[in-house]
């Protein structure tokens, strides 16, 4: 018997018997249990290569560095890019489906107008200088609205109500994409 055909012979054989070719070199042939072939090849084995590895476990983090050490740096940046791409991609498609408001900042919080009007004296009038009065926009609910809503609406406007919007908007949330909008239709018009 050769190869394979040889190694199926040792596990199968008898215990103690000797097969012909076997015989000839003086092996001994064992029948294998299937109970201890499952544990050398589910048990011992995994725990030996364990072990193994464990051991050369430099040897193995040496190899490595060596072979994809100077490839990292690459793959970081590519990596680093194909991210920043992603994201550039996954925000401008929820911009245009007005979920992401453009580069707007979340809306400053207005309580000073409220600690300003409840530090006064029940006899103290409302002037300008306590409550300043909130101009009016010609685009209605404008504080309401994502930036991708009000540029389109941007181009009918006049120039004093373009104007007034640039106002809110400087002193307000300061979109950029608003007022990167008022500058290229102002540009127009000169």
């Amino acid at each position: 018997m050769r190869g394979s055909a040889a190694a199926v012979a040792l596990v199968t054989a008898p215990v103690n018997a000797t097969s012909a070719a076997a015989g000839q070199a003086g092996v001994v042939a064992t029948q294998r249990n299937p109970i201890d072939l499952a544990l050398d090849v589910f048990v011992f084995a995994p725990i030996g290569a364990t072990i193994e590895f464990w051991e050369r476990m430099p040897e193995h983090a040496k190899l490595g560095r060596e072979r994809l050490g100077k490839q990292a740096p690459a793959a970081k940046m590519i990596g680093e890019m194909a991210v920043a791409t992603g994201r550039k991609k996954v925000e401008e498609r929820l911009e245009d489906l007005g979920v992401l408001g453009g580069d707007e900042p979340a809306p400053a919080p207005a309580p000073a107008a409220a600690k300003t009007a409840a530090s006064k004296p029940d006899n103290a009038s409302d002037t300008a200088s306590d409550v300043a009065a909130p101009t009016e926009l010609p685009i209605e609910d404008y504080d309401g609205l994502p930036a991708v809503q009000i540029i389109p609406l941007l181009a009918s406007l006049t120039k004093d109500e373009r104007d007034a919007v640039r106002a809110r908007e400087t002193a307000g949330r300061g979109r950029r994409t608003i007022i990167g909008k008022l500058d290229q239709l102002d540009a127009r018009e000169s």
